[in-house]
């Protein structure tokens, strides 16, 4: 295509238009299966709850959706992860569940951007699996076009959700690992790089508890101009809607860490399953009823 003098980001939006023209005048519209408003599923690791992984489902059309799944964080065959968050889909929207789609890996990529880009603009719905998150960004880093098209699809209302990995990467900063887990100091080495951002304000971290991470999470939050850091752990998934609201689903608390208005200090919160908290007003809005949370019973 540089033969023709077309640059990657314009071919992006040529074939993500083209593709949207297709399914227009099929049976399937994309677009038409979601709503204008975005939704985004953070799983902390671990198994999915039943309930989050339904949400995202229903999202993205139910039967008539399909959600594509990116392995792009590991090296398991892109159809073993599209084959668990299918079985997912089935186990939580029985008779209703959109279908799974494995997407190319990241050497396919590398090779026909363009089969990718179809595959994405053909998704109602998009999940990241978990692995090595520096992986998906060492690709996008250099592939800002593919970059730029997930932007406008989670910004034209399509689910986005991930796990582990898969989850660190939604923050406009991601963890790297590396940090001295036995102290909280904001001028630790760079500890952190640029993620896909589609969350902006707020922080997140993975596996929070399980893995002893309170301290990088304080540190990060002690040193940048981030309002809010949301820590959750494995079996735990906070969805935002709008970039706003969240909502905690599944059996886990989720810490939530606000940087308030003085230099060094942290207000932090325990959310409860069920709780609900305006992310850009900083407040808390709804208590949540106990209950215990089914998790999807197929295996990674």
């Amino acid at each position: 295509m540089h033969a023709l003098g077309m640059s990657e980001s314009l071919l992006a939006r040529t074939v993500f238009l083209c593709v949207l023209s297709i399914l227009a005048l099929g049976s399937v519209n994309a677009s038409a299966l979601n709503s204008t408003s975005t939704h985004l599923y953070l799983v902390g690791g671990g198994e999915l709850p039943n309930e989050a992984i339904g949400r995202l489902g229903k999202y993205a059309g139910g039967a008539k959706g399909n959600v594509l799944v990116i392995t792009w964080a590991n090296d398991s065959p892109p159809e073993e992860g599209a084959q668990w968050i299918g079985s997912c889909l089935k186990e939580a929207l029985p008779g209703n569940a959109p279908v799974a789609v494995p997407a190319l890996t990241v050497a396919q990529v590398l090779a026909d951007k363009a089969s990718f880009l179809k595959q994405l603009a053909a998704a109602t719905g998009v999940f990241f699996t978990g692995g090595d998150q520096a992986d998906i960004m060492n690709l996008l880093e250099a592939q800002p076009d593919i970059v730029d098209m997930f932007r406008a699809r989670f910004e034209s209302g399509i689910p986005f959700g991930g796990t582990s990995a898969g989850m660190a990467i939604m923050s406009k900063e991601m963890f790297t690992g590396g940090e001295d887990p036995k102290i909280i100091d904001p001028k630790q080495p760079k500890l952190f790089r640029p993620g896909l951002g589609l969350i902006s304000g707020v922080m997140v971290d993975t596996h929070f508890l399980v893995r002893g991470r309170e301290n990088r999470f304080f540190s990060y939050l002690l040193g940048h101009d981030v309002p809010i850091g949301l820590g959750i752990d494995q079996d735990g998934v906070v969805e935002v809607t709008d970039g706003q609201l969240a909502e905690v689903i599944g059996n886990k608390q989720v810490m939530l860490a606000d940087t308030v208005e003085h230099p060094g200090d942290l207000l932090v919160k325990i959310l409860k399953p069920g709780d609900t908290f305006d992310l850009v007003r900083r407040k808390k809005l709804g208590e949540g009823t106990p209950h215990v949370a089914s998790l999807c019973s197929a295996r990674k």
